[in-house]
């Protein structure tokens, strides 16, 4: 086992090539009531690094059969070596075969990753097994690219679009150009997500299949979006948006703030009634009301 001078050894092991060692996330923040029962709603950590200090953190990508009871199996060589799973995940469409990735904490265990590593290659029901190895407390995914959500994403921070949103106002003044260039902005990414309504729903969507993807729309972070009211034959909706990304940047504002999310709803909007239309948000957080509400109409 070599290690190079950021402290991270890797190796090949029977099936793959060797690992990486993370630590724990700190456990999902309740999400605040923002008018519907949402109490039971946790910030997602997504497992693409893991931090903690003064432990061996490692990283392991297993292929697997698609069948029943594999993971299991698997779990149970972690828990007889006494191995701790921080966080992973398991992808195994019908018909294909499977992919666990999980970061391990190894700093009290039995056996060591290349033994692991070892461990799981002699199941018949692991095809292929990578793994990577950190000793300074930190360890991130170099497995996996590019990261999907219904497509290839770009994973950016909120405070990161913070600052974009307030140096295009900046530069561009409040109220007029800087407002109306993250509106458009928004409309272009609502393009984006239109089509993939109707690349998964059809061109004309029901209320429950909305629903469905607006649930999609919040574990990609904008907010915790509710359809209140939906109508093909007046081309009309309500959406109330609690804790709202975009809004969540400003604060005792005299009127509503959102430009990108408006303009997102608007383009989506256009493309389900298949009819240009306006949204204005009628209720924002950064005014002080306690949720967000944005009305659709036609144009």
């Amino acid at each position: 086992m070599e290690k190079d001078a950021a402290g991270l050894e890797s190796g090949l092991g029977e099936q793959g090539i060797a690992g990486n060692e993370s630590g724990g996330a700190p456990p999902g923040e309740i999400i605040a009531d923002g008018g519907e029962d949402i109490s039971a709603v946790r910030a997602l950590h997504l497992p693409v690094f893991e931090y903690a200090r003064g432990r061996v953190l490692a990283h392991f990508v297993l292929t697997l059969r698609n069948q029943v009871g594999v993971i299991e199996e698997l779990s149970n060589v972690l828990t007889r070596s006494k191995v701790n799973i921080l966080s992973g995940f398991h992808v195994a469409p019908v018909g294909s075969d499977g992919t666990w990735s999980f970061f391990v904490d190894v700093t009290d265990a039995t056996l060591s990753p290349d033994e692991l590593a070892k461990e799981f290659s002699r199941s018949p029901n692991v095809l292929d097994v990578k793994f990577r190895v950190s000793r300074m407390g930190f360890i991130a995914d170099m497995f996996h690219f590019p990261p999907r959500f219904v497509g290839p994403i770009l994973v950016i921070s909120a405070a990161s679009m913070k600052e974009m949103f307030r140096h295009i106002r900046e530069l561009l003044g409040t109220g007029s150009v800087g407002d109306i260039l993250i509106h458009q902005l928004g409309i272009a990414n609502g393009r984006g997500i239109g089509q993939s309504i109707a690349s998964v729903f059809g061109k004309r969507p029901s209320r429950g299949e909305l629903e469905e993807f607006f649930h999609l729309l919040r574990a990609a972070g904008w907010g915790v979006e509710t359809l209140k009211e939906f109508d093909y034959e007046t081309s009309t909706a309500r959406v109330q948006v609690a804790n709202c990304t975009e809004c969540s940047f400003y604060s005792q504002a005299s009127q509503p703030q959102s430009q990108f999310v408006r303009g997102s709803y608007e383009a989506q909007f256009t493309a389900i009634f298949g009819k240009p239309v306006d949204v204005e948000e009628v209720l924002c957080t950064a005014k002080g009301d306690s949720i967000c509400e944005f009305v659709v109409k036609p144009r």
